[in-house]
């Protein structure tokens, strides 16, 4: 388990560190021009769609991501 939370936190600080590349802006720039509007489906856990400016309630992160805590079982009143 060491090594593995070892790995882990090695992933979790690089994707922490790591800042969007120009792309995101572009993709967002273009959906903020889309005359019927727009909204975001991502796998990436990143957040780099958000750190880009994207509008969080247009956006749909599916397999979550590193900035929210998420309990594996029901852990307050909203889980």
């Amino acid at each position: 388990p060491r090594l593995a939370w070892a790995f882990w936190g090695f992933c979790h600080r690089t994707y922490r560190e790591a800042e969007p590349h120009p792309g995101y802006a572009l993709v967002r720039d273009w959906a903020e021009r889309a005359p019927l509007g727009s909204f975001g489906f991502t796998s990436n856990i990143d957040s780099h769609w958000v750190r880009s400016g994207w509008d969080e309630a247009h956006l749909v992160e599916v397999h979550g991501a590193l900035r929210w805590l998420q309990c594996s079982v029901p852990c307050g009143p909203e889980a």
